[in-house]
């Protein structure tokens, strides 16, 4: 199983490229606190408080379709309504939610491959 909560924005790569180099892909992927955008996926920056930090926001449709390219199936997802993302100067940008899903690898899918 792999479980991530909060830390895929700070990566240069994303969830599905790490997934897709390991040796062996975990059964069980469990994502959580992800930053997902409707239109586009994006960097912005982070203020922290005491530095600032690059951050990604992913393309929503995006995220699921590389996930699902190696061969899991979406068996959940869920809205994080009680955190958001403020990108100043720029509401377009910004995000009401973040979101979560359960994804677990079928053996079928990577045969049809």
């Amino acid at each position: 199983m792999l479980f991530t909560a909060g830390c895929l924005q700070y990566l240069q790569e994303t969830l599905a490229q790490r997934v897709a180099s390991l040796p062996r892909q975990p059964e069980w992927l469990l994502v959580n606190l992800l930053p997902l955008h409707p239109a586009r996926g994006y960097w912005t920056v982070q203020s922290i408080g005491t530095a600032y930090c690059p951050y990604r926001v992913q393309h929503d449709e995006g995220f699921f379709q590389d996930i699902l390219r190696l061969g899991y199936r979406r068996l959940d997802r869920w809205e994080n309504l009680e955190k958001s993302c403020w990108v100043a100067f720029d509401d377009l940008h910004s995000l009401d939610r973040y979101h979560g899903a359960a994804f677990r690898l079928d053996p079928a899918l990577i045969e049809g491959r």
